[in-house]
């Protein structure tokens, strides 16, 4: 009798992958971390408020101009990030 387990990736849409329960499978852990958005600096880094209520300030803007204007348009807006 053969059993087959399913392992959907969350991160990347449409990775499946079908294993059979007789072997091993590497499966990543991946850990979710949410922050606020407060301000963006001229250098081109953001101002996050972490969980834990400090200040992060060591993350680069990307460098997609259609996302790196709707971060900015929702900043200028008050939209929560």
């Amino acid at each position: 009798m053969r059993i087959e387990e399913h392992h959907f990736g969350a991160a990347v849409q449409g990775c499946r992958d079908i294993v059979l329960s007789s072997h091993n499978c590497d499966v990543p852990h991946v850990t979710r971390t949410d922050y606020q958005l407060i301000d963006i600096s001229e250098d081109g880094f953001v101002n996050l408020l972490t969980e834990n209520v400090n200040t992060k300030d060591d993350l680069r803007l990307p460098t997609d101009e259609t996302l790196l204007a709707q971060i900015k348009d929702g900043l200028q807006k008050g939209r929560i990030w």
